[in-house]
């Protein structure tokens, strides 16, 4: 039970973290990089270059650096916080 649970806390230590990189990276690229953006559309909702943008709506414009650092530094603190909650509850406290 231990290696499933050590299992699902690094999948999702990888989901968490790696949506934090994602982010930090969009952030960083949106100056060399204008097209980045957070885009809706009428199927979609993402971050990242869009290429087509007839029916696609920047929802972000200038907003998009703060709101998208933040979103980021939440999500690693986040996942930080989740992970030490995780391991927590899956250590036996000792008996005196």
């Amino acid at each position: 039970m231990l290696g499933m649970k050590g299992t699902l806390a690094f999948l999702f230590a990888l989901l968490g973290y790696g949506t934090a990189l994602a982010l930090t990276i969009s952030v960083f690229l949106k100056p060399f990089v204008p097209g980045v953006g957070l885009w809706s559309g009428p199927q979609s909702l993402h971050v990242g270059v869009e290429t087509q943008t007839a029916e696609m709506h920047e929802l972000l414009g200038s907003w998009f650096v703060p709101v998208i650092a933040t979103v980021a530094f939440l999500a690693a603190i986040g996942t930080t916080q989740a992970l030490r909650w995780m391991i927590r509850k899956r250590t036996p406290q000792p008996t005196y």
